[in-house]
Formats: C-alpha cells, sequence, structure tokens
C-alpha cells in the first residue's frame, strides 16, 4: 500500500493538486486502528480532473461501488498495483432527512508526512469523528476509540470541529457535544 501511495502522492504534489487522505488512512496515522483495506483521497473540485487523469494513468479505474447513503458529486475508484484508491470531491452523506456536504479544503490538511522524501497529506481526526457519526456508525470500533482518542490527548483542531458542527443536524450536533464533553 506504501509504494501506491508513494506514486500517487508524487504524481498530485508534482501537478499542485490540493489532496489529502481521509477516512481509515487518518485513524491508522495516529495509531486508532491498525490496518486499512484501501486509499481515500480528497480533493479540490478544481483539481479533480487533474486528480482522475493521474489516477487512470496509475492504475485502471473500476465501476464505482457508492453506497446510497451517500450523495457525493466525484467519486470514482482505481485499481493502483494491488490497492483500491477511492478519490471523493464534494462528498456527501445523507442523515436521516438531512444532506450533510463534509467542506474540504486547504484548512482541512491538519498534517504530514514524509515517506521516501515525498509529502502525505492527512484531513483532520475531528472532521472523520463527526463524518463516522454521519454514517451512522454511533458504537461502531472507530467511533469508540476515537473519543478514547480525545479523551487521552485532547481535541487538536477545535476550530474545524465547530466549522464541521456548524453544519450537522442538531440532534446529532448535541449528541456530538455531549461525548466530547464541549461547550
Amino acid at each position: 500500500m506504501i509504494f501506491a501511495l508513494n506514486m500517487i502522492a508524487e504524481q498530485f504534489n508534482l501537478a499542485e493538486i490540493t489532496w489529502a487522505l481521509g477516512g481509515s488512512n487518518v485513524l491508522k496515522k495516529y495509531g486508532i486502528i491498525d490496518k486499512v483495506n484501501d486509499i481515500d483521497i480528497f480533493v479540490m473540485e478544481k483539481d479533480i480532473k487533474r486528480a482522475n487523469k493521474i489516477l487512470s494513468e496509475l492504475g485502471t479505474k473500476l465501476a464505482p461501488n457508492l453506497l446510497s447513503k451517500y450523495e457525493t458529486t466525484y467519486f470514482y475508484q482505481f485499481q493502483v498495483r494491488d490497492v483500491q484508491v477511492d478519490l471523493i470531491c464534494d462528498f456527501k452523506i445523507k442523515y436521516n432527512d438531512t444532506l450533510y456536504t463534509y467542506i474540504f479544503d486547504e484548512k482541512s490538511i491538519t498534517d504530514e508526512d514524509q515517506i521516501a522524501g515525498i509529502s502525505i497529506y492527512y484531513t483532520s481526526l475531528e472532521d472523520w469523528y463527526i463524518l463516522y457519526r454521519l454514517m451512522n456508525r454511533p458504537e461502531s470500533e472507530k467511533i469508540i476509540n476515537l473519543e478514547k482518542h480525545f479523551q487521552l490527548h485532547g481535541i487538536k483542531h477545535m476550530k474545524l470541529l465547530s466549522r464541521t458542527l456548524d453544519k450537522v443536524p442538531k440532534e446529532l450536533k448535541f449528541k456530538i457535544k455531549y461525548q466530547l464533553a464541549i461547550e
């Protein structure tokens, strides 16, 4: 997986694409989970065509398998080496009767690693806590482990959390604030 990620990161960085890893890739970085099955890459809308072209050149485009609870504008799946790569832009989740749109921009990129001299970017744990909640996974291992992580290490990106929290339905917003003990 590291080899495929490095290939992608190198090409995206050369093309000056604003991108970052999301989902389980972020949780693994912080030791919240041990294993990831695919690579979830978020890009800004201005970069989606170039990112799609690069991934098409690096791998094989697959027929997307998008669940009905998502109404994402741009969602493409690829096989790069032996790894499934999801390219996502304008990510939307249906939560009850509400449609939530994840804000992905430069502020969403909160961390970076260097692997073989290539920058790998990450979205925030705080955003993923809310996104997993919106996916209706309240008792999932990921949610429980994220809550434990925040209890031990605190909330690092409160401005991002507030920005994301402002967009969620009231009942979920209340639950999240209660669970994370924030005002």
